[in-house]
């Protein structure tokens, strides 16, 4: 280890404060602190290097405190020397900015009416531009009574003076869209018309078919009650003609013992009872099977009616998907012209189902 070497003492004075406490003044300090530390080696591997270590850092402390608590105190002396200086700068600054904004006031409460004046106009605009829009978020056109409620709208809108600097602008969006739902207003009318009489054509369809049904039932009830009535009048007369055979065998057999007769007698009564029991079962069997048939058989044309409509329903909605998928139109479009081919409206087409 080399000399000891102890730092001198340092002690500020106020009036050096402003030459020390400046750019560069505390240099010769620092430079003398270090001179000292590094002239001496310390050996940190001996108690005695150690603690001569300590020592040293202690001191380079201990010179720190003494020039740095001087000049703490200077700076807040300094600090108390300008607080009147920010005080009466604050103060005019604050006048400064209060007289700025008076005097702009005015013109800021015109800029702000003339934005608001300017985004009322726009809004008008904006409404006239976008009224001629008439397909809904579905992309459907709308009816026939919104459009005219808004045609009615526009066209009943003045544009006059008032509306300054957009008038010509706004005149042209109103025409614009007054023509846009004048042309709309025909589409939907026609698209109205189209829905209408396909639900007259369905109608009549449906009471025709349920015409035709009440006339079928009536020929099918009106043809049993014939073939009844026929069966009926045979038996009759085959009983009569029973009645006239046994008649005739009773008369022939009246020469018989009458105890042959009476026995004859019995027996054809039983036959007549057993014939009559059987004809009455063979027609209760008979008109079940007749009934049960013609359940099966409406069963059966229901289900052929109701799956020949899906299939058509099937085919339409196909037919629909492709026009609007490879044609480009709308599907109240497609609709139209399906119904209009099914109804055999446009020449040269057909639909095979």
């Amino acid at each position: 280890m080399t000399n000891k070497i102890n730092f001198p003492e340092v002690i500020i004075k106020d009036d050096a404060a402003p030459v020390l406490y400046t750019n560069g003044g505390l240099k010769a300090f620092v430079d003398q602190a270090r001179q000292a530390v590094e002239n001496e080696v310390v050996d940190a591997t001996t108690k005695e290097g150690r603690a001569r270590g300590k020592s040293l850092a202690r001191q380079v402390s201990s010179s720190k405190n003494a020039i740095e608590k001087p000049g703490r105190d200077y700076l807040r002396r300094l600090k108390e020397a300008v607080k009147p200086a920010e005080q009466e700068l604050r103060w005019f600054v604050d006048e400064m900015d209060k007289l700025r904004d008076d005097v702009r006031r005015p013109v800021d409460e015109w800029e702000s009416k003339e934005k608001q004046r300017i985004e009322k106009l726009n809004e008008k605009l904006s409404f006239l531009r976008n009224a001629g829009n008439v397909i809904d978020e579905l992309g459907n056109l709308q009816n026939s009574q919104i459009i005219e409620s808004r045609l009615e709208t526009l066209k009943n809108t003045v544009i006059d003076e008032s509306w300054f600097e957009i008038q010509q602008e706004s005149i042209a969006a109103k025409d614009a869209s007054i023509t846009k739902l004048e042309q709309a207003l025909i589409v939907a009318r026609e698209n109205e018309a189209q829905v209408a009489e396909l639900s007259r054509l369905r109608r009549e369809a449906e009471d025709k078919k349920r015409h035709d049904e009440i006339e079928r039932v009536k020929r099918e009830a009106a043809d049993f009650a014939r073939i009844t009535a026929e069966a009926e009048a045979d038996r009759k007369l085959q009983t009569q003609r029973d009645a006239a055979a046994k008649a005739e065998a009773e008369a022939k057999a009246e020469r018989d013992m009458l105890q042959q007769q009476a026995l004859l007698a019995e027996a054809r009564r039983k036959k007549d009872i057993e014939d009559a029991e059987n004809r009455a079962r063979f027609e209760a069997e008979k008109s079940q099977r007749e009934h049960l048939q013609e359940e099966q058989r409406r069963q059966e044309e229901q289900n052929k009616r109701e799956a020949d409509k899906a299939h058509r329903q099937k085919i339409f909605g196909e037919i629909m998907d492709n026009l609007v998928q490879e044609a480009g139109i709308d599907r109240v479009a497609a609709r139209a012209i399906v119904v209009a081919i099914a109804a055999r409206k446009i020449a040269h087409t057909q639909i095979n189902f």
